[in-house]
């Protein structure tokens, strides 16, 4: 991460001084009301061709749950050389962090007041909301679940973009000559962590990156500790 809090480095500034491409993943996070009150959609998106990658809907925005979806979509699509995300507590966490850093992710972060560094995703956000939630009042979170569900199918294998040369997110995502991104081994966190993410933050931040590369649990951690 470089600055963040420099209002003039914007996502793609940042990429130019690293000297890669345009971050490959986005992870941002929406709230949606249903009858029993709001819940939190995040999702991950592929900046090159607005797919997006995994996605989830829960009542608490917990850093287990942000880390589970992380997981999810490097497991199925493999390590973007950068994954950048706002500046939320749950993104700034060594147990977030530290993950992306075991796996040899460049940390990107939105910088204080950079509205325009998640334009896509805040795309996304607009539409979704205005082709699937305005015209559905869901009964429940299964209900809610299967709507979103079908309309992200839809966004990524029909839905066109102008800046994609009128082409669909998966058409565009699957054309790339390496198809996706690197496959090397995704390091995940061991079960045991998922379930106690804020003991990382007693740790120095080298430990929760060894911790992860070297697969230790929880409770081996605490022996020879």
């Amino acid at each position: 991460m470089i600055d963040p809090d420099n209002p003039a480095l914007s996502v793609r500034k940042q990429c130019e001084i690293l000297g890669v491409h345009r971050s490959s993943y986005y992870r941002p996070s929406t709230k949606k009301r249903h009858k029993d009150g709001y819940v939190y959609l995040s999702a991950i998106i592929d900046l090159y061709s607005r797919k997006i990658l995994s996605w989830g809907i829960s009542n608490t925005q917990t850093t287990s749950w942000c880390i589970e979806l992380l997981t999810e979509a490097m497991e199925k699509y493999g390590k973007p050389e950068v994954f950048n995300t706002d500046q939320g507590s749950q993104y700034t966490s060594k147990a977030y962090t530290a993950l992306l850093d075991a796996n040899g992710i460049q940390i990107s972060m939105d910088g204080v007041g950079r509205a325009l560094d998640n334009v896509f995703i805040e795309r996304f956000w607009k539409t979704i909301k205005y082709e699937e939630f305005h015209l559905h009042e869901y009964q429940s979170l299964a209900e809610m679940r299967e709507g979103i569900k079908r309309y992200i199918q839809f966004s990524n294998k029909q839905r066109f973009h102008q800046s994609l040369d009128y082409v669909a997110p998966d058409e565009k995502y699957y054309s790339r000559a390496s198809t996706c991104f690197t496959k090397k081994r995704v390091i995940v966190p061991e079960s045991s962590w998922l379930l106690r993410p804020r003991s990382m933050e007693k740790l120095s931040f080298e430990e929760c990156v060894e911790i992860y590369k070297s697969g230790i649990s929880w409770e081996e951690h605490l022996k020879v500790a």
